[in-house]
């Protein structure tokens, strides 16, 4: 089974809540449009490395996002939650 990550960072303006599809952030408070809000991270993973368990994803414990071709981030806390 894979862990969720347990690392949070920096969360101010924005919160992890749950709603009727699972968990998701949202803004605590109004954003000017253009406004840097918060930069996806996590760590950077090859292909060869990824694993893919369905019942992990699933439970939203994993979810890589595809950075590049060849390259991949298992996102962090909050990273996880964003829809993107």
């Amino acid at each position: 089974m894979v862990a969720r990550p347990k690392e949070k960072r920096d969360m101010e303006g924005f919160e992890i809540r749950e709603n009727k599809k699972g968990r998701a952030v949202y803004a605590t408070r109004k954003y000017k449009k253009g406004e840097f809000v918060y930069r996806l991270d996590g760590k950077k993973l090859k292909p060869n490395f990824l694993s893919y368990d369905t019942e992990a994803f699933k439970n939203d414990l994993y979810n890589p996002l595809q950075i590049s071709s060849s390259a991949y981030i298992r996102l962090d806390l909050p990273s996880l939650y964003f829809n993107h």
